[in-house]
């Protein structure tokens, strides 16, 4: 079973914290973080509550352009075929060396969305937390 753990760290004497993405599957496991105030996390609630998904639900962490080796996080939704199910694309980095990085997906579908927008909701909230994709 693959697992996407977004997990919040905020620091106490600042608005921004650190935004951590913790990937495991049966082969492979990644971790990495990159700083933001959470201030993007409602738009991504809110297109992960669109049903049926029309279009991408993507966020994305990084540096400039947020793109290539400027890309640190990255969390893509998707649905795939006519049968509901969803998938997940992930992309992390190392934000301190950008040339390690990870790149997965994972296969889930609308009640596990429909889970992780509502923890990530009150993660954006409380400003603290975690909320958790699972999937294959």
């Amino acid at each position: 079973m693959t697992k996407l753990i977004i997990r919040y760290d905020p620091d106490p004497r600042d608005a921004v914290g650190k935004l951590w993405f913790d990937v495991t599957a049966e082969q492979f496991s990644g971790s990495a973080f990159f700083w933001s105030d959470l201030s993007e996390v409602p738009r991504l609630v809110s297109d992960l509550r669109n049903f049926p998904l029309q279009e991408p639900a993507i966020q994305r962490w990084g540096y400039n352009s947020l793109e290539g080796s400027d890309l640190v996080l990255s969390l893509g939704i998707a649905q795939v075929g006519r049968t509901g199910s969803l998938k997940a694309m992930i992309e992390l980095a190392d934000p301190f060396d950008l040339s390690r990085r990870l790149t997965t997906s994972l296969t889930t579908d609308y009640a596990s969305g429909e889970r992780l927008s509502t923890e990530l909701a009150a993660m954006a909230v409380q400003r603290v937390g975690e909320a958790v994709l699972d999937g294959s």
